[in-house]
């Protein structure tokens, strides 16, 4: 991570409030989660993610928008690299997976012309794993377009200092 500073929760808050006004779906899940990590007194911190970084970032529950029988992009604990192979080498993902692959589409036309992602929104866990908390999609788009430019987003130190590794 590059360019570390240290915000208020409710500036992460309201970064994920105004980026869901753009990215609805998982609107309500995201502020949940920032919510939970504020009132537990976790530190946020602003900060620029390198393509390696969002690679090994690790999804809880998978991650899946097809028909029951389709193809899941992610299972429990897998990482966005893990997904980007999987997305790469997947037949037919757009037809089984429609609303994952217009989501993903959408960001890609986005990223082809210029633009950026927008934030991601990740947790540092006490075992050191980085996990997702919002801005999936935006990266594996980051990934899959082979971009070496950092993304820019938070990250929520999941754990008080007193538990910090050595």
């Amino acid at each position: 991570m590059r360019n570390v500073k240290q915000v208020p929760g409710s500036e992460v808050y309201a970064a994920a409030l105004a980026l869901h006004q753009i990215f609805t779906g998982s609107m309500g899940w995201t502020l949940e989660r920032i919510d939970l990590r504020n009132q537990k007194g976790y530190e946020w911190y602003q900060c620029d993610f390198p393509p390696e970084t969002l690679s090994r970032v690790v999804v809880h529950g998978g991650h899946h928008h097809g028909s029951p029988s389709s193809q899941w992009l992610m299972q429990d604990h897998d990482t966005i690299g893990k997904a980007v192979i999987t997305l790469t080498l997947a037949k037919n993902y757009e037809i089984d997976n429609p609303e994952c692959f217009a989501t993903i589409s959408a960001i890609r036309s986005t990223v082809r012309a210029g633009g950026s992602v927008g934030p991601v929104f990740l947790s540092l866990e006490p075992d050191g794993s980085i996990l997702h908390i919002d801005g999936l999609h935006r990266a594996l788009v980051w990934l899959l377009e082979g971009r070496s430019e950092d993304v820019p987003g938070y990250l929520c130190r999941s754990f008080p200092k007193s538990q910090e590794r050595a």
